[in-house]
Parts: C-alpha cells; structure tokens; sequence
C-alpha cells in the first residue's frame, strides 16, 4: 500500500511526499488501519484533515477504525473539522468504476480491436506489412498502442490510436493471408475475436466519444502535484452535460446508450 501526504509548507507551498510503502497481507479494513496509524506514528504524524482511498467497502470499515485509533492516541484535536471530511472518496477511482461497467457492453468490439494491435505489434514483420498497407491508404504513420486491459484510460488511448488506422486494418484483412489465420487459430479451444468488422468500428467510434467525457475529466481530478478537489464536481458537472447533449444524438444506439 502505498501512502502518500500531501500538506503546505512554511511558505504555503503545497507538497507532495510518498511516505509510506507497505506490505498488506491482506485488505481487512483492522490491517489497513493499522499499517496507515504505523505510518503516522513513524512519521510524527498527529493531525490530519482528510484520507482518501477508494471507493471500496473495506475502506470504509478501515477507516472507521483508524478514526478510532488515531483519536485515541492523539485526543480530540487530532482531526480538522472534527472528522467530517476526514474520509474522502476517490473520484478518478469512481469514474473508473463507471467507465469499466460502460466497456462491458462492447468488450467483443473491444477486444477484436485489441487483437488487431496485437498482431501487428507482435513482430517487426507483422509491423512492416502494416506500414505498407498504412502507406497505400495514403494514412501518417504513427505510433500503435496495445493496452492495459485494467487500465481503461489505455484502452481509450489504444481505441483512438486504431481508429486513425482503420482502412489499414481493412487493406490487412483483403490483402494479408497470415493477419487472416491469425484469427483462425486455435488458442486453449478457442479462436481468437476479429479481425475487426464495420461493426466492430461503429462500435468502438460510439464508445470513443463516450469515453473522452471521462478521460478529459480523469486528467483533471487525478493530478497530484496541484489542488483539484474543488474541481471535481465541476468536472461531474460537465461529464453529465456531455451526455446530456449525446443523449439526444441522431444515431439511435448512442441515444439509447447514454440516456440518463
């Protein structure tokens, strides 16, 4: 578990500082108070204003404990605000949560993009046939990325990325017998998904511009080396007129989706 501080200086500069970097045996909420009131005491730590963690029910748990504890050892005065905004929910780890349930409905579209990049990356051959068929479709060259499948933020990276290829990855599948058998073989019973059809590109572009709602705001709310809490719900507020506005789009299937 890694425990980061952040607090102002003398000179009210606003500071960052890792420290702590502990093992877990396991996410039992008792554990994780005991290492974060471990920390604190190694660190001199006798006052704090506000934790945020995870949107997890063993956070909550974990932190309740650990109110208890440090209160205990350090009295009444060892919370700003009295505890009432001591716990703080993430929220680039609630947009997570969000997008991730979203990704669900189209992960086939998703992974048969997937393992379009994954052929292509898998050796320098596979990459010059590309390049080639990238070349003829008169397209920039660029870089291809393959993503973190528990990382979506990559996965919308590697989404937009593929896109700008797409009538390479088309030229691939008429013109490229072995990317073709790529999809034929068989791995542990079963082949794998793709190569990418029409349908899978309608689908990946509809997501695409549901997932930058949450991307451009995941930029935001996630910086650490700057004050951002008081922009979060700002950013809530503009993820829900985005879709809002996407909600009434002529395609129907976007409408349906993000109808909220």
């Amino acid at each position: 578990m890694v425990i980061t501080c952040h607090f102002v200086d003398a000179n009210w500069h606003l500071r960052k500082l890792i420290i702590g970097f502990k093992y877990v045996p396991d996410h039992k909420g008792a554990t994780i108070a005991a290492v974060l009131n471990s920390c604190f005491a190694d660190w001199g730590i006798e006052k704090i204003f506000t934790i945020t963690v995870d949107n997890a029910t063993t956070n909550t748990s974990a932190l309740m404990k650990f109110e208890r504890d440090f209160r205990a050892k350090n009295g009444n005065n060892a919370f700003i605000l009295d505890v009432e905004m001591m716990h703080m929910r993430c929220c680039a780890h609630i947009i997570n949560l969000i997008v991730k349930d979203g990704l669900k409905e189209i992960n086939e579209n998703v992974e048969a993009i997937r393992n379009g990049v994954t052929f292509v990356r898998s050796s320098t051959k596979r990459l010059i046939s590309f390049d080639d068929r990238v070349d003829s479709a008169n397209l920039q060259r660029g870089s291809l990325p393959l993503d973190v499948e528990t990382r979506w933020n990559s996965t919308y990276l590697m989404l937009t990325k593929a896109q700008r290829f797409r009538d390479a990855f088309d030229r691939m599948e008429a013109e490229d017998k072995i990317y073709n058998n790529y999809f034929v073989e068989m791995d542990k019973g079963k082949k794998s998904v793709g190569p990418p059809t029409y349908l899978d590109w309608v689908a990946i572009d509809r997501m695409v511009t549901f997932l930058n709602f949450f991307y451009t705001a995941t930029l935001i709310v996630y910086a650490s080396t700057s004050v951002n809490s008081y922009k979060c719900y700002g950013e809530i507020v503009t993820i829900e007129k985005n879709l809002i506005i996407a909600s009434q789009d002529p395609d129907m299937k976007m409408r349906t989706r993000l109808r909220i």
